[in-house]
This record gives C-alpha cells, sequence and structure tokens, in this order.
C-alpha cells in the first residue's frame, strides 16, 4: 500500500473527490498473517470491501474495485464474488507472470480499465494486449510508452487516466 504506483494515484483520487482505501495483503508490510499464493489475498479484498462500506455513511457510493500488479490480478478474480462493483481498474498487470493464471470472470464484468507500461519487466506490450483481449474484449485498455511496471515519475500521468476513466465510467 506504500508503494507509489498505488500511494500517489490514491492521493489524486483524493483530491478529485474520491475515497479510496488502501491495505496490504496478508504477509505484507506490517500486516498479520502470511502470503499464500493469492488464496489468502482474495479473502483479504473481501475484508476490505466491506471495512470500506462500514466507514462510509453514504450506502449508495459507487464501488470501484482497483490493484496494481499482484493487486491486479487479486482485482480481476475479485469480480467474481464481490457484489455491486461499478467498475474495475488494473495496473500493470502481471500476465507475464506465470504462477498468475488470469482466469475467466464468470458474472458480468462492470466497466474494467487496464493499463500497462511499454517497458513492464513483468508483462509485455503483446502479453498485455493478448491478456486482456482473451479477459474481456470490451475493456478500455492503455499501453503508455517509457514506462516500466514501477511507474516511477508517471504517477500523476497514472492517476489522471484513472481518474479520467472513473469519471467516465460512472455518468
Amino acid at each position: 500500500m506504500s508503494n507509489n504506483a498505488v500511494r500517489l494515484p490514491c492521493h489524486y483520487l483524493n483530491r478529485a473527490g474520491y475515497a479510496t482505501l488502501r491495505y496490504d495483503f496478508r504477509g505484507v508490510g506490517l500486516s498479520d498473517g502470511k502470503h499464500e499464493g493469492g488464496r489468502g489475498a482474495r479473502e483479504d479484498i473481501l475484508t476490505a470491501v466491506e471495512a470500506a462500506k462500514d466507514k462510509v455513511s453514504n450506502k449508495s457510493l459507487p464501488l470501484i474495485l482497483a490493484g496494481y500488479s499482484f493487486g491486479a490480478w487479486i482485482t480481476w478474480a475479485a469480480l467474481n464474488t464481490v457484489k455491486d462493483v461499478h467498475a474495475a481498474v488494473m495496473v500493470s498487470p502481471p500476465f507475464g507472470i506465470p504462477d498468475f493464471v488470469f482466469k475467466p470472470c464468470t458474472k458480468t464484468i462492470p466497466p474494467t480499465f487496464a493499463i500497462s507500461g511499454s517497458g513492464d519487466q513483468f508483462c509485455s506490450p503483446e502479453q498485455f494486449i493478448d491478456g486482456m483481449n482473451k479477459l474481456c474484449k470490451d475493456a478500455h485498455t492503455e499501453l503508455i510508452e517509457n514506462v516500466d511496471h514501477m511507474w516511477f515519475g508517471k504517477e500523476k500521468l497514472l492517476a489522471d487516466k484513472i481518474i479520467s476513466f472513473i469519471d467516465q465510467a460512472l455518468k
């Protein structure tokens, strides 16, 4: 949750009027538990969604799931179980890492935005385009030139792209 590609876009989203919740999956940073190859992370996202819903007074606020890298993989998987998702954002989905298998969604897919850099070390441009075409042909995808997996120095650009997508998705 302290990664620049998560922390800074959340800051810009807050400034644009969106409430955000950042958290670490189990076994990351100071969180309890241990990493379980994604099994526990799926439970973590459900717990985070419920915690976010409990904290807001306006229960009709739209729910947007977003994740970066491993979190993008978990975000995609969560679309099968989290209810009432208005939109999904996947930043730098790791299609190039064989351990992360993106399974087809069994529910109706909400408006989805996927963004990656042309220099991503864990997902080539071809893997990104092919992966998104297999998952969701209707997704809005963007490949940003001269950006690697870490998004250093491009956080504002990333935030602007996400905000633009969310603004459009919620119209």
